[in-house]
C-alpha cells in the first residue's frame, strides 16, 4: 500500500460546518414558488395581522387601563399633576414594552430558529402571546399588566415575528418581493380592522373580555405556525449551539453600517407604536372634549 493511500482527507472545521448548517436550515423542503409557498405567505400575512394588529391597537385597551389605574375622574387624569403623569406614563409603558421586546429580542429568536426550527419557535411564541393576553384579563395592578402583557406577550411576539419574517424569503425566488410585501401588509390591515372590533367588544362586554378575545385570536397564530415545514439537515452537517450563534451576532455589531441600520429600524418601529398608543386618547380629548 502506497503512502498516498494512507492519507486521510481533512474534515471540515467546526466553524465551516456551522456556517453550512445555517445555510441549509434556511432552505425550504419543497420547491420555491410552489403552491405551499403561497400557503406559507398567507400564514405570514395572518400572523402579522393578528400579532402587530393587536399590539398596534393597544390604544383601545389603554383607555380602560388608564381609568382603572388612575381613577374614574377624567378631569384629574388630564391634569398636569406629577402623580397623574406618572400613572399615564406607566400605563403607556405596558404596550411600549410589548413592542420593544418584540423587535429587540429578534437576535435571540433567530438563534432559537437556527437551533430548533421555525415551527417549534412560532408555536411556542403563540402560546406565550395568548397566555399573556389571557392573564392580562385577570390583572388589577400596573405591574401585573406590565408582566403579563408587556413581558410575556412581548416575548411571545418576538418568537412569532422574527421567524415569520426571516423564513418567508426561503420559499420564494421569482416573486420574493411581492410575497414579502403582501405578508407585511397584514400588520397595517390589522390596525384598521382590529381597532373597531376591539372597541366594540370593550364597550359591550368590558376590557377584560377584550383581552380574552385577543388571547383567543392569538391561538390562530399557533395554527399558522404549524404550516411552516420543518427544516431537515444533511447528515454531514451539525447544528450550531446557541452560544455560537449569540457570539456570532455580537461580532456582527462590529460592522458599523449594519449596527446603525439595525438600531435605527428598532427605534423606528418603537416610535410608530408609541404614537398609536396615545392616538385614541388624544383624538377624544381634542375633537370631542372628553379627556381621560
Amino acid at each position: 500500500m502506497t503512502s498516498s493511500q494512507n492519507v486521510v482527507k481533512p474534515t471540515a472545521v467546526p466553524s465551516e460546518r456551522r456556517r453550512r448548517s445555517i445555510k441549509v436550515l434556511m432552505q425550504p423542503t419543497k420547491a420555491v414558488d410552489s403552491g405551499w409557498s403561497w400557503i406559507v405567505c398567507m400564514a405570514s400575512f395572518t400572523t402579522n395581522f393578528i400579532l402587530l394588529g393587536t399590539f398596534g391597537s393597544f390604544g383601545v385597551l389603554y383607555v380602560q387601563l388608564l381609568e382603572l389605574y388612575g381613577g374614574s375622574n377624567h378631569t384629574d387624569i388630564c391634569s398636569s399633576k406629577n402623580s397623574t403623569t406618572s400613572v399615564s406614563g406607566q400605563t403607556a409603558w405596558i404596550g411600549n414594552q410589548a413592542t420593544l421586546l418584540t423587535f429587540s429580542l429578534g437576535p435571540l429568536s433567530a438563534a432559537l430558529v437556527v437551533r430548533w426550527g421555525v415551527r417549534p419557535v412560532v408555536t411556542a411564541g403563540a402560546v406565550l402571546f395568548s397566555a399573556g393576553m389571557f392573564l392580562t384579563a385577570t390583572t388589577n395592578e400596573i405591574w401585573q399588566a406590565t408582566l403579563t402583557y408587556g413581558v410575556i406577550g412581548g416575548l411571545g411576539g418576538s418568537m412569532i415575528y422574527t421567524p415569520t419574517v426571516g423564513s418567508l424569503p426561503a420559499y420564494f425566488q421569482e416573486r420574493k418581493a411581492f410575497a414579502i410585501s403582501f405578508a407585511q401588509s397584514g400588520r397595517f390591515l390589522g390596525n384598521v380592522v382590529l381597532v373597531p372590533i376591539f372597541t366594540m367588544i370593550r364597550d359591550s362586554y368590558g376590557w377584560r373580555s377584550q383581552c380574552i378575545f385577543m388571547g383567543s385570536i392569538g391561538l390562530l397564530v399557533l395554527i399558522m405556525g404549524l404550516l411552516y415545514r420543518p427544516r431537515h439537515l444533511q447528515p454531514d452537517v451539525t447544528k450550531p449551539s446557541v452560544k455560537d450563534i449569540i457570539v456570532g451576532l455580537c461580532r456582527s455589531q462590529r460592522h458599523i453600517r449594519f449596527s446603525v441600520w439595525l438600531w435605527a429600524v428598532t427605534l423606528h418601529f418603537f416610535q410608530i407604536f408609541l404614537v398609536l398608543f396615545h392616538l385614541v386618547r388624544n383624538v377624544f380629548c381634542i375633537y370631542f372634549g372628553f379627556c381621560y
